[in-house]
């Protein structure tokens, strides 16, 4: 994929997963040195960076927002704690249990979260295009704002 890809060209899934390793890769270079030095605040950065989106989307739900709306936006928060439990497990953060869980049910939880989110997406669009299209404009927008997705 040569530059950054536009929404324009990212119109299949594979092309906008080819842009996490990109996105990844800068975020993990982009940190500062102490940040580096201490994985574990680097993993519990991504994860918590849950929480915060979910409290963005709540904060846009207005009065004309129902019921369901409510319950689909705030149902990433149960799948979001269970992925920080497993954080939790994955790194032996609570000195009473140590190290007790597996990187892949950390995994797991984190493709849970991503789904509850892409079915909160449809939930509100009632169309798969339309709701690809809004994941992959996040994707570039993601991509551009860090500068990655370009050839090296």
């Amino acid at each position: 994929m040569s530059g950054v890809a536009t929404s324009a060209t990212l119109t299949d899934t594979s092309r906008v997963f080819a842009l996490l390793e990109p996105i990844d890769r800068v975020l993990d270079e982009g940190t500062a040195v102490i940040y580096k030095d201490q994985p574990l605040a680097q993993d519990w950065g991504r994860v918590a960076k849950v929480a915060e989106e979910l409290g963005e989307a709540l904060e846009h739900l207005d009065e004309h927002a129902t019921v369901e709306d409510w319950r689909r936006v705030g149902q990433i928060a149960r799948p979001a704690g269970r992925a920080i439990a497993a954080l939790i497990a994955y790194t032996g953060e609570n000195p009473r249990k140590g190290v007790c869980g597996r990187q892949e049910a950390l995994l797991e939880e984190l493709a849970d979260v991503a789904m509850t989110a892409m079915l909160g997406i449809q939930h509100f669009t009632k169309d798969t295009v339309r709701t690809q299209r809004i994941i992959a404009a996040k994707a570039v927008f993601i991509a551009e704002r860090l500068g990655a997705g370009r050839e090296a």
